[in-house]
């Protein structure tokens, strides 16, 4: 086994990104319930606007879209480096969101690079709340919260963020970041 690294967006790309056993992501998923009812007692009971920043395939983002969480939001907007991911988060919410009996319009999908600097999506922007899961570690902590402010409303806003491992957390918030993560590949 020897390890690689790849940008960001090449691995992002990876079709196994869902299916490849990572126990980080089952462990944000067993994590997450308690954390979004903490966050979602603190958004307006209604038509609250949420943007998940680094939404990836939608993992989460389809969670948003069932109840509890459904009744109280009136749009996501789901944002990725990756138009690929966003392609297969758009086929998961569409599995969701296809018939009449949706609370909530079907999520809106865009490609945004925290990394190059340009705004985010101004429709993506004024969000009650703020969702980033396991992203943390691909962008420089200044870029990351930067790009939250931008995406919060100026008040009433909320953040909720989970993060890898802190090793992987510490390596991806150093200095020297290049916008790359290790991906064990097999040669």
């Amino acid at each position: 086994l020897s390890i690689h690294s790849f940008p960001t967006r090449r691995s992002s790309d990876l079709q196994v990104y869902d299916t490849d056993g990572n126990i980080l992501q089952t462990t944000d998923d067993l994590s997450l319930p308690p954390l979004l009812t903490q966050f979602f007692s603190l958004l307006p009971i209604t038509r609250a606007k949420i943007t998940e920043l680094g939404c990836g395939t939608g993992r989460n983002t389809a969670k948003l879209l069932l109840p509890p969480y459904s009744t109280s939001i009136s749009t996501i907007h789901a944002l990725d480096l990756s138009p690929s991911m966003l392609d297969i988060a758009r086929q998961r919410c569409s599995a969701i969101t296809g018939g009449d009996t949706s609370p909530i319009p079907p999520p809106e999908f865009h490609v945004f690079d925290a990394l190059s600097g340009t705004a985010p999506p101004e429709e993506a922007c004024r969000a009650n709340g703020v969702l980033s899961s396991l992203v943390l570690e691909h962008l420089p902590l200044d870029v990351f919260f930067s790009s939250a402010k931008k995406l919060l409303a100026k008040e009433g806003g909320y953040l909720l963020i989970t993060n890898m491992h802190e090793e992987m957390g510490r390596r991806g918030r150093s200095e020297e970041h290049t916008s790359e993560l290790q991906s064990p590949v097999l040669s």
